[in-house]
């Protein structure tokens, strides 16, 4: 791995290039094409779920190529910071097979995992970034999640106090981040799992700001924080790199999240598959990695036919197949989130898509505890629960080991199922309203539909519950 110092060293002192010239045309677009055209890689549109290792392992290799020849682009200083294939090979080479978080009877230890394990991945599960507008309902929303069968807590945020608005860089974020640390302990203790496992991440975004995990009652050593880099891909920032200082400085161990790629930026699937491994495997060059996770494709427009839903789909589910396929170390992927609203019929089919899609290749469940605002709405915050934690895990008990082929099957089914209704996601209800929050269970109302949707996407599927 390069370390830390290296890194900043690089930062400062590599070559200097403009923005415009780094992301020019003939710089990054056309190289990506050259790749994708060399490697042979090219997108079946029957696919949902890849079905070609050999692709998979193909477009690991151009993105190793790319990684190599480019390197990334600092923001802050202008530089591009390179990488030998030496250097890359050592960082993946020494990535953790295995890790253990958290304390008592609730420490984990997490594994590699193979396509057709047998294993059931590690139920990272939360908000993963979703907001809630008071500390209650999110101290409250945490709680519905980790009182559900998850092995590890993940983060929403906490984005208004006394009503007002957290703002980025400010006194506001700092409270925030520090009441919301406390607030997240205090939800996996009144779920009777007091030694839960945390990952904290979207806590705060500035460096200053997510130092604040750190406090009495907050993070703890047997955590994992994330580094999230920013937009534009193939780069690099020192709010991140500041992160992974602390990361280092307290020994907590990085899971490591790429954004995913701006599609129509980066030319379509095959090219955007490319620089996304590319950005993966650059993340891992760090100290102290232990999770690689690759993020969504962002969409050419809305996503509202099944052909641009294939598009991006394809473009995340296949680079996240390389890296899964071409590292020993830990890879992770989505659960059973969704854009709908709670207590919706369209929010169950959304995760049970999402869910099946993951299952080939990864180690660990990260997110899909939340939901949206439905299609039309810019609505999203208080979506955070725990009945969509729970469908992914009961989906998941029954797919384990699942294949390609039979994953992208199913994928298809749900996808073009009439109950499917791409482009028109409900609102349905947030989570004050799907739960009650004296008791801490989800409502009648929700508690039915869960029953009678999981039996019909079970039929629908075919899957006979064990």
């Amino acid at each position: 791995m390069v370390s830390l110092r290296e890194l900043y060293r690089r930062v400062y002192n590599g070559p200097l290039v403009t923005q415009k010239d780094f992301f020019s045309l003939d710089h990054f677009l056309h190289p990506l094409q050259a790749l994708a055209k060399e490697y042979g890689i090219t997108r079946d549109p029957n696919d949902y779920v890849p079905t070609d290792p050999g692709m998979a392992d193909n477009l690991f290799q151009a993105g190793m190529a790319f990684l190599e020849e480019k390197g990334m682009w600092c923001m802050d200083t202008s530089r591009v910071v390179h990488f030998t294939r030496d250097e890359i090979n050592t960082s993946l080479a020494k990535l953790p097979e295995q890790i253990s978080f958290g304390e008592g009877t609730e420490r984990v230890t997490v594994q590699h995992r193979n396509t057709g394990d047998k294993r059931q991945p590690i139920k990272l599960m939360g908000g993963w970034g979703v907001g809630c507008t008071s500390p209650e309902l999110f101290l409250k929303a945490h709680q519905s999640v980790a009182q559900e069968e998850i092995d590890f807590l993940q983060d929403g945020v906490l984005t208004q106090i006394d009503g007002e608005r957290v703002r980025l860089g400010t006194p506001e974020e700092y409270n925030a981040a520090s009441m919301g640390a406390r607030l997240l302990r205090e939800a996996v203790r009144r779920a009777g799992k007091p030694g839960m496992p945390i990952n904290f991440d979207c806590q705060a975004m500035s460096e200053y700001a997510h130092a604040a995990i750190l406090n009495p009652g907050g993070a703890r050593l047997t955590d994992t924080w994330t580094l999230w880099p920013s937009y534009p891909p193939a780069t690099i920032r020192m709010v991140s790199l500041n992160r992974a200082a602390m990361s280092l400085e307290y020994s907590n161990p990085l899971f490591t999240y790429t954004t995913g790629s701006i599609y129509q930026f980066a030319g379509g699937s095959e090219t955007s598959a490319i620089h996304m491994v590319a950005d993966c495997i650059g993340l891992a060059m760090l100290d102290n990695v232990w999770l690689l996770v690759v993020g969504g494709a962002s969409p050419p427009m809305r996503e509202n036919t099944l052909p641009e839903r294939n598009a991006t789909w394809w473009t995340s589910q296949i680079a996240s197949f390389a890296i899964f396929r071409n590292n020993k170390g830990i890879t992770g992927g989505g659960g059973a989130g969704s854009r709908s609203g709670l207590c919706t019929e369209m929010q169950f089919y959304e995760g049970a898509a999402g869910r099946i899609a993951c299952e080939p290749r990864t180690a660990i469940l990260t997110g899909g505890a939340s939901g949206g605002g439905g299609a039309e709405s810019n609505e999203s915050d208080d979506y955070i629960n725990g009945i969509t934690a729970r469908w992914g895990i009961e989906l998941g008990n029954e797919i384990v080991g699942l294949s390609l082929t039979d994953a992208n099957d199913l994928v298809k089914t749900i996808l073009h199922h009439p109950k499917y209704k791409l482009g028109k996601e409900p609102a349905g209800k947030k989570f004050q309203e799907a739960y009650n929050l004296e008791t801490m269970q989800p409502i009648k109302e929700y508690l039915d539909l869960y029953n009678d949707v999981t039996r019909d996407v079970k039929n629908l599927l075919g899957i006979n519950p064990k």
